[in-house]
């Protein structure tokens, strides 16, 4: 993948799409009510596939078997049973379309840094410098790509 000026370079040029969807989410039905009022849009500050920690963003899929697809597959080994499925109506102008080849090869990321297991790393991967590089220099709302654990869904990171 591109890296320091040279993606921050990349992203200037990069094409981006609209998308107007409605969207699908999945979180802890116990976090969810235990804020009054409660928050549909809270962000934990976790680290996550385009994300370091302490940078909030949200993360929906494009469909409801997506969502529980990658539910389930954050849920491993942990007790949390119960979940709240929300969905949100959007609007973005500019979202950089990592499902597109053509965008990907624009960036130089490949298959392989895009499913790269970041939850493990010990260090930054690329798709969370990427993910850093675009909240923090361009006027792109969210990045759109494929998931990791459903392989016909996709995951939408809109970035606040």
């Amino acid at each position: 993948m591109l890296k320091g000026t040279a993606l921050r370079c990349g992203l200037e040029g990069i094409p981006t799409i609209r998308l107007r969807s409605v969207l699908a989410r999945k979180v802890p039905l116990l976090d969810l009510i235990g804020h009054k009022p409660i928050q549909f849009l809270l962000t934990s500050g976790k680290p996550g596939r385009f994300n370091l920690e302490e940078t909030n963003c949200l993360y929906f899929s494009e469909d409801e078997r997506t969502a529980m697809e990658e539910w389930e597959r954050l849920l491993v080994g942990l007790s949390v049973k119960h979940c709240a499925t929300f969905f949100v109506n959007i609007q973005i102008g500019t979202v950089l379309d990592l499902d597109d080849s053509k965008t990907r090869a624009g960036l130089k990321l490949s298959d392989e840094d895009l499913f790269v297991d970041w939850a493990t790393s010990k260090h930054p991967v690329d798709t969370q410098l990427l993910g850093e590089t675009v909240a923090a220099t361009t006027p792109i709302a969210a990045i759109r790509f494929p998931s990791d654990a459903d392989n016909h869904g996709k995951v939408l990171e809109q970035i606040p």
